[in-house]
């Protein structure tokens, strides 16, 4: 991470000329310690894996193999957060059609409100 972190900054500094203003580097910085501290890791860990439970079969349809996985694996991590916090209530907001409310509501009995936004 670091070194993706120092690859970027180096790649900016470069594209700038050498009257360029680099007051906001700093601020670049920043942001690309944040995005990379926050992204997810590619590879599933094994103690999730233990928690999945397959996507009901009624709401596979219209669905993608890829979206199912998904889906599979948000519930897993949704349901342990909301136990770890003592919640039962989740507020999903960009939900898109409403995949992962449906299956967090209907497999997992969860109160879900969806929330999306179009154009």
């Amino acid at each position: 991470a670091a070194d993706l972190l120092s690859r970027a900054v180096s790649d900016v500094s470069r594209e700038r000329s050498d009257s360029a203003n680099y007051s906001e580097l700093p601020e670049i910085c920043e942001f690309f310690t944040n995005a990379i501290r926050l992204w997810m890791p590619r590879a599933v860990p094994t103690w999730l894996e233990t928690c999945v439970e397959p996507m009901h079969p009624d709401l596979k349809h219209f669905t993608s193999a890829k979206k199912v996985y998904e889906v599979e694996r948000m519930s897993a991590i949704v349901r342990l957060v909301l136990a770890g916090a003592g919640a039962s209530t989740v507020i999903d907001c960009g939900a898109g059609c409403g995949r992962l409310a449906q299956a967090l509501c209907v497999q997992h009995g969860v109160a879900v409100a969806a929330v999306d936004c179009s154009r």
